[in-house]
């Protein structure tokens, strides 16, 4: 379970990725990702980033893996921690798994028709 300093800083580093993709990094494809929640190791060595993007995921998604470093380094800047986690970006699916429920809710209500 997540200790209280370590949800502030993930909280922390959500807003600072956040703003470093939309405003600093200059790739068009990657600065439309949006960052949906970010999950820290119990340690705080590892930032797992869940993101979505609306066109173009896995070419978006593959251009944001570039700008990776530079977003670790203007991340490094911003935190007052001791370490700067790594950063790992995941696609976000939630929102692929709640539109296959609305589908199956959709055929389960047309057959009881």
């Amino acid at each position: 379970m997540a200790s209280v300093k370590n949800k502030q800083l993930a909280a922390k580093i959500h807003a600072i990725v956040s703003e470093v993709i939309t405003n600093e990094v200059r790739n068009e494809l990657a600065n439309q990702a949006s960052v949906v929640e970010v999950q820290l190791t119990n340690d705080n060595s590892i930032a797992t980033v869940f993101v979505n993007f609306y066109n173009e995921r896995e070419e978006s998604f593959f251009e944001l893996l570039k700008a990776r470093p530079y977003i670790k380094r203007a991340l490094a800047s911003s935190l007052d921690t001791r370490k700067c986690p790594d950063l790992i970006f995941k696609l976000d699916n939630a929102l692929e798994e709640v539109m296959k429920l609305e589908k199956v809710f959709q055929q389960i209500k047309k057959e009881e028709e």
